[in-house]
């Protein structure tokens, strides 16, 4: 009987052991796919400002209202990503660099300063930024009184 208990006990640590490294894989897994799905998320949002913001740079006057539209929609898509954590790491830093960089560049702008308020058509509109300014502002106050 107690060398069937001591198989046991052997088994049962083994068990946990084999368990443990599972654990520790998937785990490890897990977080790779993260990483690489805010990098694929980063790179299409890259491009696809690149892209608007070309549009927007070289339209002529009748459609520079319909590609800054285009912009401030893709800005409200980005500012959602992050809002809802959906980026890590490095991702996540660069991504919230740029919308803050972007939205500096917006507020001292005056074509885009006339621009929005005719964009605001709900109390919805632009909420995801408006989330993210209010984060942002949070960060800041907290860093800031440290």
């Amino acid at each position: 009987m107690s060398n069937d208990m001591q198989t046991a006990d052997k088994i049962a640590v083994a068990s946990f052991l084999v368990s443990f490294i599972a654990l520790a894989v998937a785990w490890h897994a897990i977080r790779q796919s993260n990483k690489n799905s805010s990098v694929a998320t980063v790179l299409a949002l890259n491009e696809a400002f690149r892209e608007t913001w070309d549009r927007f740079f070289s339209s002529n006057e009748e459609n520079r209202y319909k590609n800054f539209c285009e912009l401030m929609n893709l800005f409200e898509i980005a500012c959602g990503i992050v809002n809802e954590k959906s980026l890590s790491g490095m991702s996540k830093k660069m991504t919230t660099i740029y919308l803050k960089d972007l939205l500096k560049d917006l507020v001292e702008d005056p074509y885009t300063l006339e621009k929005i308020p005719s964009m605001l058509h709900s109390p919805t509109t632009f909420e995801q930024i408006k989330a993210f300014l209010k984060s942002e502002a949070a960060i800041s106050e907290r860093y800031d009184s440290s």
